[in-house]
């Protein structure tokens, strides 16, 4: 694997657990909802 300067690999780690925290909130929002 290719070095990532630190920042870029922060910012990729960042996006992934937002992206992975939106999902789950969406899930749990239509849970309430039904």
């Amino acid at each position: 694997m290719r070095y990532l300067p630190p920042l870029f690999h922060f910012l990729y780690m960042f996006q992934f657990r937002l992206s992975f925290w939106m999902k789950t909130s969406s899930i749990e929002l239509e849970e309430v909802d039904s």
